[in-house]
């Protein structure tokens, strides 16, 4: 199968219907599909999030040696964006007061 970055959105859409995934596609592919003058090179999509469905999603994925960015990365990624915002704020707000 080709990589992600080879393949088409039209057959990436192929590849993910063939799978028995279920999903709807959003996003500029969704725009495209529905006539929008705006070109893409991905394909974002929201999938049902049954265990069966994930199950799908995560073996095509793997034949399409694609990957999942998992969750807990974004949780990671969030929770230190707020330990950085708490820092400024602590920093920002000491120097207010000093003055």
């Amino acid at each position: 199968m080709p990589s992600p970055s080879d393949a088409d959105v039209g057959e990436l859409i192929k590849q993910l219907s063939g799978a028995g995934v279920e999903f709807i596609v959003v996003g500029g592919a969704a725009a495209v599909l529905h006539g929008a003058p705006i070109t893409t090179e991905d394909l974002d999509i929201v999938h049902r999030a049954s265990p069966e469905n994930v199950s799908r999603l995560r073996t095509l994925l793997e034949e399409l040696d694609a990957y999942v960015r998992e969750l807990a990365s974004r949780h990671e990624i969030r929770a230190q964006q707020s330990r950085d915002l708490r820092a400024h704020c602590l920093k920002l707000e000491s120097q207010l007061t000093s003055d």
